[in-house]
């Protein structure tokens, strides 16, 4: 559902932001964020919905140019970073206003240099902001605004140690701060209110697109049969670009070769490639030069791709968020998404207790000639779960209880 720029309550510089990217309306998230004045916010949507545009232009107009580093955004990865840092100087355009993105990976004098020059919004690599606010300890001393990214991921109890040692290098709590993610773990906030002093209030999307998304399940044996499969779904659906999941690094370089074996134009996206070597696999697949991106949950955190109109789970995730921000990799440009999952028995229940959440219905994907000898659930609930038998007591325990209850009688 989407609004226009005339009902949207936000000043006329935003509606002329939002017109100058391109977009003639608002998604839902825009509308809502635009029209809340609140100074500390949770955007929560769906990913592809515009929460990035909708965080920047919601601070671009309060910014004064010649501040330094009055605005701070926080980033998981040098990738997301380095989109934020797009989005950004598109908005900026030509104002007086700037910009400056702080990857790791990239020269440390260089970038050293660079702060001591300043811009007005920082974007930054948690890892490497603190690495130069061990020599640039002041660094932040203006920051009046903080956009926090992949909030579930950075403020998730993993992380939220990490972020409230940076947190406390600022001088004081930042008078407006964005959180945006795609979900949000049941104790974000609370971890929030107690770590960093503030709950946000959360804007939330009622945007969504279940017509525009398909989920195809696949009994697998195991992984060998999992790679056969994969191919087969490569090979005969060709249109468009794909993005293939697994759980580790060393997985998708190894999946990488398979794939590239079987003549299928593929690359892979991980923490071992030099930050060159990511860009320069990002903008090939953007740029459709290969057609399948090999990755990981961490890698592809947060990547805005357009054309890509299916997601393989070569290995399901454990958790539902991560599934979650998987799905959200296809259908970006409004298109059509397949999200294909390749399960073996372990993961059956967790792939369709993800799909219930989602209120997505599942379709079968198992070429005959392909089938091996899991070919799913024997019995299955209501749900669509796996109907197990309740484990039957052993004799040992049985009898044992049994001889109790015969000593208790004679008593």
């Amino acid at each position: 559902m989407t609004d226009s720029h005339r009902e949207i309550s936000f000043s006329d510089l935003c509606h002329a932001q939002l017109t100058l990217q391109g977009h003639e309306q608002a998604t839902s998230i825009q509308s809502r964020a635009f029209a809340n004045d609140g100074d500390k916010v949770f955007l929560l949507a769906p990913t592809g919905e515009g929460k990035t545009l909708a965080a920047v232009i919601r601070y671009f107009h309060q910014l004064e140019a010649g501040r330094a580093f009055q605005c701070l955004v926080l980033l998981p990865t040098r990738e997301l970073a380095q989109q934020w840092f797009d989005v950004i100087q598109t908005v900026i355009g030509d104002s007086p206003l700037s910009a400056y993105a702080l990857i790791g990976g990239e020269d440390y004098k260089a970038q050293a240099i660079a702060l001591e020059r300043g811009a007005d919004i920082l974007v930054a690599t948690v890892g490497r902001l603190e690495t130069h606010l061990e020599s640039q300890p002041r660094l932040l001393d203006q920051v009046d605004f903080l956009i926090i990214d992949e909030a579930d991921q950075q403020l998730g109890p993993d992380k939220i140690q990490e972020m409230v040692g940076l947190y406390q290098k600022l001088p004081a709590i930042p008078k407006h701060v964005s959180l945006l993610s795609a979900t949000m773990h049941r104790n974000t906030l609370k971890l929030c209110e107690q770590h960093l002093g503030f709950r946000p209030t959360v804007i939330k999307s009622d945007h969504v697109d279940r017509a525009a998304l398909q989920l195809l399940i696949t009994p697998a044996d195991d992984r060998a049969h999992k790679l056969r499969l994969l191919v087969a779904w490569l090979q005969r659906n060709q249109d468009g670009k794909q993005v293939v999941f697994c759980s580790r690094q060393e997985q998708a370089q190894t999946l990488e070769g398979k794939l590239k074996y079987h003549g299928i134009n593929a690359a892979a996206l991980h923490g071992a490639l030099t930050p060159k070597g990511r860009r320069v696999v990002i903008e090939n697949f953007r740029n459709s030069e290969s057609a399948v991106l090999v990755t990981t949950d961490l890698s592809a955190r947060g990547l805005d791709i357009e054309k890509v109109n299916a997601v393989v789970n070569v290995d399901s995730p454990k958790q539902f968020d991560n599934f979650c921000h998987r799905i959200g990799r296809g259908g970006r440009d409004g298109g059509a998404n397949t999200v294909v999952n390749f399960v073996i028995a372990a993961e059956w229940n967790r792939v369709v207790g993800f799909a219930r959440r989602l209120e997505l219905p599942i379709q079968s994907w198992l070429p005959q000639e392909l089938a091996g000898l899991y070919r799913g659930p024997k019995k299955l609930k209501a749900s669509g779960k796996a109907a197990g038998s309740k484990k039957k007591k052993s004799s040992a325990k049985a009898s044992g209880k049994k001889s109790k209850k015969l000593k208790s009688k004679r008593k």
